[in-house]
C-alpha cells in the first residue's frame, strides 16, 4: 500500500462534507511464492499494528479473493480498510508515515494504488 494523506483531503472538502463511513480500496498482486494464508498473517499484523495508530483504533479490514469472476491482469487481490468515520481516516494518515504500521507494508503484496470510498448503508424503503 502507498503511503498516503488523507489531511489534503479533509483540508479541501471538511470532516463534516461526508456522512458515512471512508473505505480505503487497494489493487493489490499478491508477491511469487507467496501463499494466501500469508497474505491473511501479514495483513493480521498490519491490522494490529494499524489499531495502534491514532486515529486507527477502531479501523475494520477486509481481503476480498476473486472466486467466480474475472480479474485485471493485475489485479489478486482487494484489500480494504474501513474507518467510522473521516476525522479518524485523517487522523490515522497524518500518524501513518513511520508507524510500525507503515514499516509492515509490501510483505507479501504489491499494491501500487488505491481509492477512497463513501460508505452509505442502504435503508429500507417504507410505503
Amino acid at each position: 500500500m502507498k503511503k498516503a494523506v488523507a489531511g489534503l483531503i479533509l483540508g479541501l472538502c471538511g470532516a463534516g462534507a461526508f456522512a458515512g463511513a471512508p473505505l480505503q480500496i487497494w489493487d493489490c498482486e499478491i508477491k511469487d511464492d507467496v501463499e494466501e494464508a500469508v497474505v491473511l498473517e501479514r495483513a493480521a499484523e498490519w491490522m494490529n499494528a494499524a489499531r495502534k495508530v491514532d486515529g486507527g483504533e477502531n479501523i475494520e479490514g477486509h481481503i476480498f479473493f476473486p472466486v467466480a469472476i474475472p480479474t485485471s491482469a493485475h489485479t489478486d487481490v482487494k484489500y480494504v480498510v474501513r474507518w467510522p468515520n473521516f476525522a479518524e481516516f485523517g487522523r490515522f494518515w497524518d500518524a501513518y508515515p513511520g508507524s510500525d504500521a507503515a514499516e509492515l507494508e509490501g510483505r507479501a503484496l504489491d499494491c501500487p494504488g488505491s481509492a477512497i470510498w463513501e460508505e452509505e448503508v442502504m435503508k429500507e424503503m417504507k410505503d
